[in-house]
């Protein structure tokens, strides 16, 4: 039998949980979920994890937004936001979880690594990575970030990432199509299938997970595990069912 891990999705930003959409972060708003009243990160987690939830997937979106904001000297509203406005909080949050904190350079690294968070695997995300000796570690977890079917990276190839992820199999990879996030549109098949092919890593997917075909797909070729955030809130895909069948 194949074990299909579902992952909700938590993106704190500001101090909250947000509803984020095709990764245009300046209309984020607080979200508004069938499975909880509140928008407070703590408050989510802990209802994800009273419905069976063993892993929660993070992304700080102050740390991700600040580390862009420095690298590319964007003028936004985000231009002076606090990276580290958030880290108390998931720090607070005690299930298992992997938590993106835009993480680009193996200072980052181990400045995060420093705070011995709990129960956590640091995910080094392509949207923020400059180091790619970062991806011979053995203890995180790759996201290829893809935006509108490009990859977002500082300069490097996909073909550069599946190079270095075929010297290092070990590493867990997430496929998120940050465009598909929020939009109920379904997943990039085509885009999954083409990285399956070519690693022979485990497969995590996430970006516009619409309903329960999705994750039957999913699992039928070989994915490991599949982040869920929209379709959850709205009550499309029932969290409790969904952790007791896969």
């Amino acid at each position: 039998m194949v074990f299909l891990e579902i992952i909700p999705v938590l993106d704190v930003l500001e101090k909250n949980a947000v509803h984020g959409k095709s990764g245009n972060r300046e209309s984020y708003n607080p979200v508004k979920s069938v499975i909880c009243e509140s928008s407070d990160p703590v408050a989510l987690a802990n209802a994800y994890t009273n419905f069976g939830v063993k892993k929660i997937y993070i992304a700080d979106l102050n740390a991700i937004i600040a580390k862009n904001v420095k690298n590319n000297k964007e003028n936004s509203k985000f231009s002076q936001i606090d990276g580290e406005k958030n880290l108390k909080i998931i720090e607070k949050i005690e299930s298992e979880k992997i938590v993106d904190f835009g993480i680009s350079t193996i200072f980052d690294y181990e400045y995060y690594k420093s705070f011995d968070l709990k129960n956590t695997k640091l995910i080094i995300g392509t949207e923020t990575l400059v180091d790619l000796e970062l991806v011979n570690k053995t203890d995180v977890i790759l996201s290829l970030d893809f935006k509108n079917g490009e990859l977002l990276s500082k300069g490097y190839s996909f073909e550069e990432l599946i190079k270095k992820l075929n010297e290092n199999s070990k590493i867990p990879i997430i496929i998120l199509d940050i465009s598909s996030v929020g939009t109920l549109q379904g997943l990039n098949y085509p885009l999954i299938k083409k990285i399956i092919q070519n690693v022979k890593n485990p497969v995590y997917v996430g970006g516009g997970v619409k309903n329960i075909d999705d994750i039957s797909k999913c699992k039928f070729l070989g994915v490991s595990g599949i982040l869920i955030g929209t379709s959850l809130h709205n009550g499309t895909l029932n969290l409790k069912e969904l952790v007791e069948k896969y």
